[in-house]
C-alpha cells in the first residue's frame, strides 16, 4: 500500500500536515559535502567527492587530467581515488591529516586502492589552493598527532614551518558530509547540526514528526539507518493508535538445537575466498572487481552458515551453547 512520489522537494512540514498526513518520518541523510574553508576552494579544478562520484555513476566520462589529489581518509575518498584511476588518471594521491591507523575507510578498501596504485600522503592538511595555468598548486602543512579528540582519534596538530606544495590537475575534496535540513522544518537541532530526537522513540521536537539515519546519527551505515527505520515504524504505529508491533512471522519457528552449524565438522571449515580481478586489469575499467563464487564455491560457503536467524543460549550448569529460535 505504500506510494512513492519522486521529483518532489519538501521545504515545509506544515505543507505535508496540511495535505492530511498524520505523521512524518525524516531520513534524508547527510547529502551536503563538508567544505575545506580555505583560500582558493572555489577554483573550477576543485570538486567535492559526492558530486564527483554522482556524475560518474550517472554515466558521465570527463577529463580530470593526469595528476589527481584527493583530500580525506574515508570510504568516499577511497572510492573517488579509485574512480579517478578508471577515468584515466596516471597518478592519484590521497592527502590525509592523520595516519593509516586513524583512517575511517574500510581496511580492505584501502588495500584495494593501494594495490591499484593509489598513493597516500599521511599527516598533511591543505592550507590554501593557488591557481596555475591549467592546474592548481595545493599548499600543505605537515601534522603531528596529539591527544585524542571527541571521536577517540588522536588530534592532528600543524607543524609550523613545514609548509610545502603539490601540483594537481584536479583536487577532489572528500572530508565528510553534513545535513541539509530546510529551515521550514522547524526542528530542534543538536550542536552538530543533526536533528535532535528522543533516543527511545526517535520523536523530534515537533509532535508527529520522527527522524532517523544519518540526519540523526551523522554519517553512519545503511544497517544503522534500517534499524532506526524499524524503531521509527514502531513509534509511529503507537503514535497513530496502534500497538507498535510491526513484526510479521512468515516461517515456522525453529526449535532449539544443539548444533551451531548445518553439518558435522562445521567449526573446521575454512572460508571460501572471493576471487578478484587483477589490479592492473580492474583499474582500467568499471567492471565488477569481485568475481563472485562458482556454483561449487557458493555451496561450500553456504554450508558454513552459522544460522544468523537463531540466537545462543547458555545453559548455566553445563555452560553449553545452544542455538535457539527468536522466541
Amino acid at each position: 500500500g505504500m506510494q512513492l512520489h519522486t521529483g518532489i522537494k519538501v521545504e515545509s512540514l506544515d505543507e505535508l500536515f496540511a495535505q492530511g498526513f498524520n505523521a512524518i518520518f525524516i531520513e534524508i541523510g547527510t547529502q551536503r559535502p563538508v567544505r575545506l574553508g580555505i583560500e582558493g576552494e572555489e577554483h573550477h579544478c576543485v570538486i567535492d567527492g559526492l558530486s564527483f562520484l554522482k556524475r560518474v555513476n550517472l554515466g558521465e566520462r570527463f577529463d580530470i587530467g593526469k595528476r589527481i589529489g584527493v583530500i580525506g581518509g574515508g570510504n568516499v575518498a577511497i572510492d573517488a581515488a579509485r574512480v579517478a584511476l578508471r577515468l584515466g588518471a596516471e597518478e592519484v594521491i590521497i592527502l590525509y591529516r592523520r595516519t593509516r591507523t586513524e583512517m575511517p575507510a574500510l581496511g580492505e578498501e584501502i588495500e584495494a586502492a593501494i594495490e591499484e596504485g593509489v598513493k597516500i600522503e599521511f599527516l598533511v592538511t591543505p592550507r590554501r589552493i593557488i591557481p596555475q595555468n591549467n592546474c592548481i598548486d595545493v599548499e600543505l602543512i605537515r601534522m603531528r598527532l596529539g591527544a585524542p579528540d571527541e571521536t577517540g582519534r588522536r588530534r592532528p596538530i600543524p607543524i609550523e614551518g613545514s609548509e610545502f606544495r603539490m601540483n594537481f590537475d584536479t583536487l577532489i575534496v572528500a572530508i565528510g558530509q553534513t545535513t541539509d535540513i530546510p529551515e521550514g522544518f522547524g526542528l530542534e537541532l543538536t550542536q552538530r547540526g543533526l536533528i535532535k530526537v528522543d533516543q527511545e522513540t526517535l520523536a523530534t521536537s515537533r509532535e508527529g514528526v520522527f527522524a532517523g539515519g544519518d540526519v540523526v546519527l551523522g554519517p553512519s551505515s545503511v544497517i544503522e539507518a534500517i534499524a532506526q527505520g524499524r524503531i521509527a515504524a514502531e513509534s509511529i504505529d503507537k503514535f497513530l493508535g496502534g500497538t507498535g508491533e510491526i513484526d510479521e512471522q512468515l516461517t515456522d519457528e525453529d526449535k532449539p538445537d544443539m548444533w551451531m552449524g548445518r553439518i558435522e565438522g562445521f567449526a573446521q571449515l575454512h572460508k571460501v575466498t572471493v576471487r578478484h580481478l587483477p589490479p592492473l586489469q580492474r583499474k582500467m575499467n568499471f567492471e565488477e572487481v569481485e568475481l563472485g563464487y562458482t556454483e561449487e564455491e557458493a555451496v561450500a560457503e553456504a554450508i558454513r552458515c552459522l544460522r544468523c536467524d537463531l540466537r545462543f543460549y547458555l545453559s548455566p550448569p553445563l555452560r553449553t551453547i545452544i542455538c535457539g529460535g527468536n522466541s
